[in-house]
């Protein structure tokens, strides 16, 4: 800041400071996409416990194998969840006539139907007191208003409006042009309405699943999808894992994709891979496979607790870590659907498969750190998952940390800048051990003329990152008592 001194003497001024350095984003945010029992429609829904996803989506869910994975997820250390609950044509929610005023559960589903309203109170001046009750899974829930009003210039009490941004359970229903239906006069004091005609949604198909990732548009930030079957022992198609790891591939993002079940040995699973990949390369460096599945009673799909081991290994060692080894624990499961060999894997691990095993004293443990990219024959860049993960991180760290340069002037104070402030950054990581070096380059050799008069800048980031210790070969040399 420039002064104008008046006198002999010392001035002392305040200067801002450099850029702050990059914060950090979430590297284990998990989505998860299917049906559940109740809850809103398509629409990403925070849950930071097993407790929280049945409160919001049900406590039953029974023939809902989204339930188990999300179960998997919170036991092996997961910590924040996205819900995207889908409901296909024929799903029909619950609805009450009370006394003349038209009411319908929030989301569609059979648990409507374990839906009641009561009009609890009735004031002179017409307004009145409602209460629902949700009895569901053995637990009984309740909401409760008072002043509400059919007035269609009640203004924020009137009815509709204030179901709407405070129950989890009622909506007034709306006719054909979706205004909400308000009778001339409040419905009377005692009034008792229960849910009728709710019906739960028939199994997705392929499409209702791929349409479903549209929902990831409302969110600015994920890290990892997982996709259950629909229903148990059913394999998700290959078409809907292609539009996910596009979707991955598009927002920065990691898939967790199950085995098929054709996939019955391990020479099985090499061989079909070979054949026929799960994933083209450039998709696979946003996906892995882990194999076999686990065992809850009946075979199950491993992505939602592999899912929480990551989110652990993130938070325990960094995102950079393999989330694999004996660290790496499969814990709430009854064990493995097939026990593998060190013969197995080394089928399985050269294309791209990785293992998971059970070793005595550890129990089941992730075994393997490849991505679908990650095939012995592709030499790829991103062949192991926190190489891939890592560069992600960086990416979205440097997305979302300098979206202050937007419609700054395009010169060096900027180029500076953003050296320094990336600088920072990635010099953080390699004093964790992600990296080894790094190089950040913005300046005229990176940002042409022509590039400044198109209002772009660009930053060339070279990192040379940490990989993981997949083979230990220990050599031994016998020597005689004479050399020794």
């Amino acid at each position: 800041m420039s002064i104008s001194p008046t006198y002999p003497g010392v001035y002392v001024t305040e200067t801002p400071t450099a850029r702050a350095a990059l914060g950090a984003v979430p590297t284990s945010l998990t989505v998860f996409i299917g049906r559940a029992p109740m809850g809103p429609v398509a629409a990403p829904t925070p849950c930071n416990s097993l407790a929280d996803a049945h409160r919001q989506f049900g406590p039953d869910w029974t023939g809902l194998p989204m339930g188990q994975s999300l179960s998997d997820f919170f036991v092996n250390g997961g910590g924040a969840a996205l819900v995207v609950r889908l409901a296909a044509k024929g799903a029909v929610a619950a609805g009450l006539q009370l006394d003349g005023l038209p009411l319908v559960a929030a989301d569609p589903g059979a648990w409507g139907k374990s839906l009641t309203a009561t009009v609890t109170a009735v004031a002179a001046d017409g307004t009145f007191s409602l209460e629902a009750v949700l009895v569901l899974g053995g637990q009984t829930r309740t909401e409760s208003w008072t002043g509400l009003s059919v007035d269609a210039a009640a203004g924020a009490r009137r009815i509709d409006r204030v179901l709407e941004t405070t129950s989890q359970y009622l909506r007034v229903a709306p006719d054909s042009h979706g205004q909400p239906v308000l009778p001339p006069t409040p419905p009377s004091l005692g009034a008792t309405a229960t849910g009728a005609g709710g019906k739960d949604s028939p199994a997705l198909s392929p499409q209702d699943l791929i349409d479903g990732l549209s929902a990831l548009d409302q969110v600015p930030i994920f890290n990892l999808v997982v996709i259950p079957p629909d229903q148990l022992g059913q394999d998700i198609p290959a078409a809907v894992w292609q539009s996910a790891a596009a979707c991955c591939q598009a927002r920065l993002a990691f898939l967790l994709v199950d085995p098929p079940s054709a996939w019955t040995s391990a020479r099985i699973a090499a061989d079909q891979q070979t054949a026929t990949p799960l994933m083209s390369p450039g998709l696979g460096r946003n996906a892995a496979v882990y194999f076999p599945s686990l065992v809850h009673g009946t075979p199950f799909p491993p992505s939602g607790a592999v899912a929480g081991v990551y989110a652990a290994t993130d938070m325990a060692r960094g995102v950079w870590k393999a989330p694999a080894g004996t660290e790496a624990s499969l814990n709430g499961i009854d064990g493995l659907s097939l026990p593998l060999t060190d013969d197995d894997s080394g089928l399985i691990n050269p294309v791209g498969i990785n293992s998971l095993r059970t070793f005595p004293v550890y129990g089941p443990v992730i075994w393997g750190a490849r991505t679908l990219a990650g095939a012995a024959a592709l030499e790829d860049d991103y062949k192991y998952v926190p190489v891939r993960r890592l560069a992600l991180y960086i990416e979205q760290s440097i997305q979302v940390g300098c979206q202050w340069t937007v419609f700054e002037p395009n010169d060096e104070v900027l180029w500076s800048a953003l050296r320094l402030q990336i600088g920072a950054f990635l010099q953080s990581l390699m004093q964790q051990g992600a990296v080894y070096s790094y190089t950040v380059a913005c300046d005229a050799t990176t940002t042409t003329p022509a590039d400044m008069a198109a209002g772009i800048v660009n930053v060339l980031v070279s990192i040379a990152p940490t990989k993981p210790a997949e083979f230990l070969v220990i050599q031994i040399q016998l020597t005689t008592a004479a050399s020794a």
